[in-house]
């Protein structure tokens, strides 16, 4: 931000370059999930070795087009612009700190106001301080940071919260694409016939549909997640990426960096077994909350009661979820869309969990 001759775009060159190495690991996951054609003995360009402190180049598998390499982003990290602006921190800090050196100096830039409210009080336009110090947001900015470095200081204290991933509006808007087709997402669960036959479809389905529904709030979905060494795994784990609404609340309360979901495309009604199965995939280190996909529940009240035993036992908490209640997760989504944060109907169905 105030470094002569670095901009936004080489900034994200200079971040892409020293993160290549695990992107390059991401790409190749998402290409192996999605089946997606990688080329061997692909030049991976400089990747930063933490190890030895040094960058080394090496040949990978990477998925090439038109003769190119792709290295692929999680979206949850890509940013329209940067945190740190720097005609915000010339407009909102420098020039208000200018301001009030002006005043104190009770300067020729300084006016008295003649009325209203605020009369008798000194005013200094940042037209006239432009005029004075010059409109060049970064070299007035550099200048004036070395005489006031508090300055700087407070700028960086009101935006060390890093701001919210891209919501889908903002994504399409900005890649010319749609946005989520919310019925044919849904109906590509709904439709499947019921049994094993397409429990893998019913899997894929499921996870399309789901990381429409809760981006930007759960990001980074991995598929047959392993747990212990391989010999237990998740159907679907998604990143708690909340920073308000309900998932932010359940993690601040409960614990839940991690959200987990089973898929059950049964013909018949699902019972403990598959409830202890989601159950015994929860801990304190990777969370306690998970949502158990399924066709129908036949019988919701003995359902909710099977889960309050899970919560009473202190294993964790389970919201399970029928055809039904998807298209209800999906009408509300739609009226919410694109800023989907509290769900209320998943707040709903967790109330009776804790009391």
């Amino acid at each position: 931000m105030l470094i002569d001759g670095i901009s936004v775009d080489i900034l994200s060159d200079i971040i892409t370059n020293i993160i290549r190495g695990p992107l390059i690991g991401f790409t190749q996951r998402i290409c192996n999930e999605y089946s997606i054609r990688m080329e061997e003995e692909v030049e991976s360009g400089p990747v930063w070795s933490l190890q030895n402190k040094s960058w080394e180049n090496d040949f990978t598998e990477l998925p090439v087009a038109q003769g190119n390499k792709l290295i692929l982003v999680p979206k949850s990290i890509v940013r329209l612009n940067a945190d740190y602006n720097v005609s915000t921190y010339y407009r909102h800090y420098i020039l208000e700190r200018l301001k009030e050196e002006e005043k104190e100096r009770n300067s020729s830039l300084v006016e008295i106001i003649k009325s209203g409210k605020n009369k008798g009080q000194k005013k200094v336009y940042k037209k006239d301080l432009m005029d004075k110090y010059g409109k060049q947001h970064k070299a007035v900015s550099i200048e004036q940071t070395n005489r006031f470095p508090d300055v700087l200081k407070k700028y960086k204290e009101d935006h060390s919260d890093p701001t919210p991933a891209l919501n889908h509006r903002q994504i399409a808007d900005a890649e010319g694409t749609e946005p989520p087709d919310w019925q044919a997402l849904l109906s590509a669960v709904t439709k499947l016939e019921p049994g094993k036959q397409n429990a893998y479809k019913y899997e894929d389905a499921i996870v399309a549909l789901m990381n429409a529904i809760f981006y930007p709030v759960l990001v980074d979905p991995e598929t047959q997640t392993p747990l212990h060494d391989g010999l237990k795994r998740v159907d679907i784990t998604y990143t708690n990426n909340a920073f308000s609404g309900f998932f932010e609340w359940l993690d601040r309360r409960f614990k839940a960096p991690y959200v987990f979901f089973e898929c059950k495309n049964f013909g018949s009604e699902i019972g403990n077994p598959e409830i202890d199965q989601l159950a015994m995939r929860f801990s304190k280190q990777r969370g306690t909350f998970g949502i158990l996909v399924c066709r129908k529940i036949e019988d919701r009240e003995k359902m909710v009661k099977r889960c309050q035993a899970v919560a009473k036992d202190q294993h964790g908490f389970i919201i399970c979820l029928d055809d039904d209640d998807l298209v209800q997760l999906v009408d509300e989504v739609k009226v919410a869309f694109p800023q989907m944060h509290e769900f209320p109907m998943l707040r709903s169905m967790f109330k009776p969990l804790v009391f």
